[in-house]
């Protein structure tokens, strides 16, 4: 804190107490606070302050962009981008020359843009300068691709004009009420491939087989001719899928609240639906939390390895919550994108199948609970690298209490 001279004025600090501190602007806030413990000594003047920061290794917290139960830095897990003059460098993605291993993770690497969200040029721009490949965007909702598609047509041109800023390729992500099999969805669903091919995407991710599971009855043939009629849909558009050059991803899904199952919700399902298809252009989305919740993600990726193109990342408590989960969670949600690492998926057993495999890792990471991108994407790298080797998903970065546990990345 300065007098009108221009002298720092001395501002006592109790000693313990954390303050919020910034570095382009002390006082005042503005991107990239930093916090800080500081020592048991007062006074402390604003510009001893300043002076001090750059040597403050105890605690640095992300940016105030981030919501309450992000804000502890989880042993060297994820941290703050560095902003000021005065930080340590940035922690960049690349890796040693040495170490092939990491740095193909690291080119297989994307991350979703969340269901409403516009991909803008610096959003972009932002994700690719943090080392990754690939990003995800959702497409417009299933009732403009089936009868709007002029609007359609509209949004791919600018999406596609969007994605020319970067070097980024692209996954699509389809509605989710999308299901092959009736006239309305086929529509949708072919308005679906003309997006894709309007925009140049690699994969268009669709959720397969998602119909309610019966016990029997009326209902359970309702549910066997929906599902028969979906594949028959499917089998039709294969010469579609291959003549645009698009992999139809179809995705394993999980129950986001305790609740009735699908048949989506059984990875053995999704595989054997793209087995019978048969074809190169319908591969299987593995989505590894989802697989977590709904039983056992190291045989779903066993058991599936030749048919996947795709992958999906999060973390999650599994199909129960703990009763000590952090209060900054949903204490009801099962399928909480948790950042990886944050939850309880095994990732130590994952790690060596997941680096080998050739397909594109997508983060599918939800903004309240995802660090910034330079963080997420250097700590799943550490993961899968096998680097990482206290992070095994035993325990949550964020604690109940919402007070930190320390997760280092060994």
């Amino acid at each position: 804190m300065l007098d009108r001279s221009g002298t720092p004025r001395e501002r006592p600090v109790e000693p313990g107490r954390v303050r919020r501190f910034n570095a382009h602007d002390p006082g005042q806030g503005g991107p990239g606070p930093w916090l800080r413990v500081w020592p048991a000594e007062a006074p402390v003047s604003e510009g001893r302050w300043c002076e001090e920061m750059g040597k403050s290794v105890l605690h640095q917290g992300f940016t105030a962009r981030q919501p309450h139960g992000n804000n502890w830095l989880a042993g060297e897990s994820y941290r703050c981008p560095m902003t000021s003059k005065t930080s340590l460098p940035p922690l960049g993605l690349a890796p040693p020359a040495d170490d092939a291993g990491r740095k193909r993770i690291a080119a297989r690497l994307g991350i979703n843009v969340p269901s409403q969200w516009w991909p803008t040029a610096p959003m972009l721009k932002g994700f690719e300068a943090a080392g990754f490949r690939w990003v995800q965007v959702h497409t417009p909702p299933r009732g403009v691709l089936c009868d709007r598609r002029d609007a359609a047509r509209q949004h791919a041109a600018a999406l596609r004009a969007t994605l020319a800023t970067c070097g980024l390729q692209l996954v699509l992500h389809g509605p989710d009420d999308l299901s092959a099999g009736t006239p309305e969805h086929d529509r949708a669903l072919d308005g679906l491939l003309e997006y894709a091919a309007a925009t140049r995407a690699r994969y268009v991710v669709y959720h397969g087989a998602n119909f309610p599971i019966a016990d029997g009855g009326q209902q359970a043939a309702v549910t066997r001719d929906r599902a028969r009629a979906e594949e028959a849909a499917l089998q039709e558009r294969l010469d579609r899928l291959e003549s645009l050059g698009v992999t139809l991803a179809v995705e394993n899904l999980a129950p986001v609240f305790p609740g009735p199952p699908r048949l989506c919700h059984s990875p053995a399902v999704v595989h054997g639906l793209v087995q019978r298809l048969g074809s190169p252009r319908v591969r299987m989305l593995l989505d590894i939390g989802h697989a977590h919740i709904t039983g056992s993600a190291s045989e779903a990726l066993r058991s599936a390895t030749d048919e996947i193109s795709l992958f999906h990342l999060h973390d999650n408590f599994g199909c129960s919550r703990p009763a000590n989960a952090a209060p900054a969670l949903d204490p009801l949600r099962l399928d909480l994108h948790l950042a990886p690492g944050n939850g309880r998926v095994p990732w130590r057993q994952l790690a060596p199948r997941l680096a080998d495999h050739p397909a594109p890792l997508v983060l599918e990471v939800h903004p309240p609970n995802r660090p910034e991108p330079l963080s997420v994407a250097r700590v799943t790298t550490e993961l899968l690298a096998g680097r990482a080797t206290r992070v095994d998903g035993s325990r949550s970065a964020v604690a109940d209490g919402g007070r930190p546990s320390r997760v280092p990345l060994g």
